[in-house]
């Protein structure tokens, strides 16, 4: 997504023909899921059972097709849109690392699927020509263009062009965080605050049932928000993420930190400036990793490895992530790795 979002373009409010404008697009398939491909004659019956709330009778139904709530509803409607997709007609090409990235090789044309929702990017012309193409054969609601006056939400994720290049937000969703968790966003955004977790929790007395769950509701939560468009806070929702089997007052004190940096910080996003000619720079990329030695030092890590990584396009973000290594230091051995078998005590 962000790599469809952020490769570099020029402004398209300076491009003179419309047609040639690269632009970014959503558009959403309505009860998509009902237009998937009827049951074949081949395939088992499937019956629908509905209380007539007139004779209180159990009426019964044989379905023709896919119903929200079915269990192979999604998949049915996967198989339908991927093979219009790919069909000779539209001519993309699906992706083999991520299935749900599509490529359109003679007319450079990206599709990002997700469900019944739709992200798109390419020439202005091209992606009126798959709009048209996608109403003749699925009943679709109005497209949405991406522009210097018209915001895009995608999934939560907002989207948003100015003078100066394109952005990535997510305060709507740091601000709907802060209700559901009851904190009032106003006080935090009056003086910006530090990201917290300088040191290793060390509070480990278990949480209340009531607790848990805010710590679970929290971490989920922040774990959306630092994957989508806060890179900086993905250390620390995997540092506190060891916890989520056991939560302890230490992390959720930990997460409810994060949190409220979040609140003193939702307006800052991602960025990618317009494409110019003159600065090739916005054409590289960059990658960035550590490797280190058992630099985890939560209790429950038991000093595994904590591993980050971030790339970058221009200047904007593309992939990111960190994670604590599934390998630990047996024991006997210190946070060197170096082994102490046999040795008596200094």
């Amino acid at each position: 997504m962000r790599n469809l979002l952020f490769a570099p373009r020029r402004d398209p409010a300076r491009v003179k023909c419309d047609d040639d404008k690269v632009v970014v697009a959503q558009c959403d398939i309505a009860v998509a899921y009902t237009q998937a491909e009827l049951f074949g004659h081949d395939e088992p019956p499937r019956y629908l059972k509905v209380l007539d709330p007139v004779t209180q009778q159990w009426r019964y139904f044989r379905q023709i097709g896919n119903l929200y709530g079915s269990a192979s509803s999604g998949k049915r409607w996967e198989v339908t849109l991927n093979k219009f997709l790919k069909s000779p007609e539209i001519g993309l090409q699906q992706g083999k690392n991520e299935p749900c990235a599509f490529y359109h090789p003679t007319r450079d044309m990206f599709i990002l699927t997700y469900c019944d929702d739709l992200l798109c990017r390419g020439k202005l012309s091209d992606i009126k020509w798959f709009f048209d193409k996608l109403g003749m054969t699925f009943n679709i609601k109005p497209p949405a263009y991406l522009s210097r006056t018209d915001m895009m939400d995608h999934l939560g994720i907002v989207f948003f062009e100015a003078e100066e290049g394109t952005y990535l937000s997510m305060q709507n969703y740091v601000e709907v965080m802060c209700q559901r968790l009851s904190i009032d966003i106003n006080k935090y955004r009056q003086k910006p605050r530090h990201l917290p977790m300088s040191a290793p929790i060390s509070d480990l007395q278990p949480c209340t049932p009531e607790e848990c769950k805010r710590f679970m509701s929290a971490a989920g939560m922040v774990g959306w928000i630092s994957g989508t468009g806060r890179p900086e806070c993905r250390v620390y929702h995997s540092r506190v993420s060891q916890y989520m089997a056991a939560p302890v007052k230490g992390a959720l004190k930990a997460v409810m930190g994060i949190v409220k940096y979040l609140a003193s910080t939702s307006t800052m996003c991602l960025f990618q400036p317009w494409w110019d000619a003159k600065d090739p720079e916005l054409l590289k990329w960059r990658f960035f990793s550590d490797s280190d030695q058992s630099s985890n030092p939560e209790v429950v890590a038991k000093r595994k490895s904590q591993l980050s990584y971030i790339a970058l396009r221009g200047k904007a973000p593309i992939a990111f992530g960190s994670k604590c290594s599934a390998v630990q230091l047996p024991p006997g051995y210190d946070s060197f790795g170096v082994d102490h078998h046999g040795l008596g005590k200094p």
